[in-house]
C-alpha cells in the first residue's frame, strides 16, 4: 500500500503526468456525455400535442414508456408480444421497423448510434492506458 501511495504522490508531482491524467479524465467525461446529446424522442401527449424531447429528457421519457416491458421474460409475455406484432404487421407488406434505426450524422458520415458508443470506448480505453503507462514509465526512469 505504501508503494502505491508513493507512486501516486510521484505522479502528481510531475507536470506532464498531471496533464495526461487531466486529459484522460476530460476525455472520459466528454465521451460519457456525448451519447446523450443525440438521443431524441417524439410522442403525442394526452392532449394530442406532439412533443419532441432531446438529451437526458428523452432518455427519461423512453424509460417511462418502456417501464411495462421491464422485468422477467415469461412465456405469456412473449406470446402477447408476438400476437401484437403479428396484428400490427398484417396490413403491411413491407417491414417498416427494419429501417427505423437512429443514426449520428458527422458531416458526410452517418454512424448507427450503438457503433458510435462502442467506437468511443474503443478510442478511450487504449488512449487512457497509453497515457497511464507513459506517465508511469516516466517516473520509473527518473
Amino acid at each position: 500500500m505504501e508503494l502505491l501511495i508513493d507512486h501516486v504522490s510521484k505522479c502528481f508531482k510531475d507536470k506532464k503526468a498531471v496533464n495526461n491524467i487531466s486529459l484522460a479524465l476530460l476525455l472520459f467525461i466528454l465521451l460519457a456525455y456525448l451519447p446523450t446529446t443525440y438521443c431524441y424522442s417524439n410522442y403525442t401527449d394526452e392532449a394530442g400535442n406532439k412533443a419532441n424531447l432531446t438529451g437526458l429528457a428523452s432518455i427519461t421519457c423512453e424509460k417511462e414508456r418502456q417501464a411495462d416491458n421491464v422485468g422477467i421474460v415469461t412465456a405469456e409475455r412473449v406470446r402477447k408480444a408476438v400476437e401484437m406484432y403479428q396484428e400490427v404487421e398484417k396490413p403491411f407488406e413491407v417491414y417498416p421497423g427494419i429501417t427505423d434505426f437512429q443514426f449520428l450524422s458527422l458531416g458526410w458520415l452517418a454512424v448507427w448510434t450503438p457503433y458510435a458508443i462502442i467506437g468511443a470506448c474503443v478510442i478511450e480505453i487504449p488512449l487512457f492506458a497509453f497515457l497511464s503507462m507513459h506517465s508511469y514509465c516516466g517516473h520509473a526512469v527518473n
